[in-house]
């Protein structure tokens, strides 16, 4: 099948994340300006359809460092516009969508009834729908 959304999905080096078209040119930020810098983001994610993107985003000043004030965020791809934010108890790493873009699955050191030491015990898996 051809691909819907014929971009590219860029993480800035600043805190920034932006869609452009494969030459470079065509810059879509994502997110609100203000925000740029001050959050950690990772893992940006297209959906299958190409229309959204999840990104984890975490804040560098949070005192908790494996917490991070941390959430996944889901945006429209071309507006920037957020569309869900749902916090997470660890930073959620390997974002994952369902084939149909109605689930999107993560990693978490957060383990399954509320031992929130992080090791190399496991590795949660969570979901959003």
């Amino acid at each position: 099948a051809p691909c819907r959304v014929n971009r590219l999905l860029v993480l800035t080096s600043e805190g920034g994340l932006f869609t452009c078209n494969p030459d470079g040119h065509a810059v879509a930020w994502l997110g609100e300006e203000a925000e740029r810098g001050r959050y950690a983001l990772m893992q940006p994610t297209w959906n299958p359809s190409g229309d959204i993107v999840a990104v984890t985003r975490a804040d560098p000043r949070a005192a908790d460092a494996a917490r991070a004030g941390s959430e996944v965020v889901l945006m429209w791809a071309l507006g920037g516009a957020p569309l869900l934010s749902a916090p997470a108890p660890f930073i959620p790493f390997y974002l994952s969508w369902g084939p149909g873009s109605r689930r999107l699955a993560y990693l978490t050191t957060f383990a399954p009834g509320g031992d929130a030491a992080a090791g190399p015990r496991g590795v949660g898996l969570d979901y959003i729908r």
